[in-house]
């Protein structure tokens, strides 16, 4: 029976080394080819002047996204080569802080773009509402405040700040409790306005339309709430709390995660499936035309639903005028 202090660190290591050289190569391959279907999805739009705009910085966005998420795969790669081939499982000397050092520097460019994202999609779908303001005050809020704190941290281990190891797991735990809740309390948000409209439109339109599946449905629920990195991230904290080594694989495949939610929601955007200021508009005017077309065939159906008498013995004319007769 193994020593469980010698199966642990044996165990972060294979985990270490697995999710940095296969688990992040494949998850960025996914996200490369999200990236194409994007710029796919984009090029038709640069045409239209009026979608230029959007459509450039959409394209900038995921370009800037991806490059990153290239950039960390190499770095990771490196790591990997100086740790467990060069160092024989060693992540000591100043080579492996400087790679550790661009990863985290990186992260939090990654982390602002990606966050950034999902507190747009907030205030996109709920933008036609009088609460817009209120409901993205707290996540952005708890966003600048996770970007401090990394900021923070990424200096400590910069510049090798001696920090007593309690405090550096306190920093930690709030770092984790921080980007739980910007993504969790901004997943929720949209999925919340999602199905309130969902329902109410359903409801008018007797089971729903396209129109209305396309911009309330669960697949677009999923991907505009960007529910993949909220879910990733919820279980990087837990595993981060019971101290298990799968938390190894969280913590490193959490950028390439939090890239594939972007670039969904880039897809969406630029293939013209994602909720915009115009969908509610839309929306109302869907049910306000079916409304109009409920009234007229009630309307129809009780006027032919009266029939009016023609000829025969229940119809009765009694006059006393005398009847001229007009010869031609």
């Amino acid at each position: 029976m193994s020593d469980s202090s010698q199966f642990q660190p044996r165990a972060i290591l294979i985990i270490d080394l697995i999710s940095r050289a296969t688990i992040s190569g494949i998850l960025y391959g996914i996200a490369l080819a999200l990236y194409w279907f994007s710029a796919q999805a984009i090029y038709p739009r640069l045409r239209d002047a009026s979608q230029r705009k959007g459509s450039i910085v959409s394209f900038i966005s995921a370009s800037i996204v991806i490059l990153i998420g290239l950039t960390l795969m190499a770095l990771n790669s490196r790591l990997v080569q100086v740790a467990y081939i060069d160092n024989d499982k060693v992540y000591e000397g100043p080579m492996p802080h400087r790679i550790e050092t661009w990863i985290n520097w990186l992260g939090i460019v990654l982390d602002a773009l990606t966050m950034g994202i999902q507190l747009w999609r907030v205030w996109v779908v709920w933008g036609a509402t009088r609460y817009r303001v209120l409901i993205t005050t707290l996540p952005t809020l708890l966003l600048l405040s996770y970007l401090g704190m990394e900021i923070t941290i990424t200096l400590l281990v910069q510049l090798e700040i001696p920090v007593p190891g309690r405090t550096v797991t306190i920093y930690f735990y709030v770092l984790y409790a921080l980007a739980t809740a910007t993504t969790v309390l901004a997943t929720l948000l949209v999925i919340l306005r999602l199905l309130s409209v969902r329902r109410r439109h359903i409801k008018l339109m007797a089971g729903g339309s396209d129109f209305g599946h396309q911009y309330a449905g669960i697949s677009a629920m999923l991907a505009e709430s960007c529910v993949l990195e909220s879910t990733w991230t919820l279980a990087s904290l837990v595993s981060f709390i019971v101290e298990s080594p799968v938390n190894e694989i969280f913590s490193i495949t959490e950028n390439n995660i939090a890239i594939i939610a972007f670039l969904l929601v880039i897809y969406r955007v630029s293939a013209g499936r994602a909720w915009n200021s115009d969908t509610d508009r839309q929306l109302s005017t869907m049910r306000w035309n079916h409304d109009e077309q409920s009234t007229t065939r009630e309307t129809t159906t009780g006027i032919s639903n009266y029939n009016l008498p023609s000829h025969g013995p229940d119809l009765v004319v009694e006059s006393n005028l005398p009847v001229t007769h007009v010869v031609v």
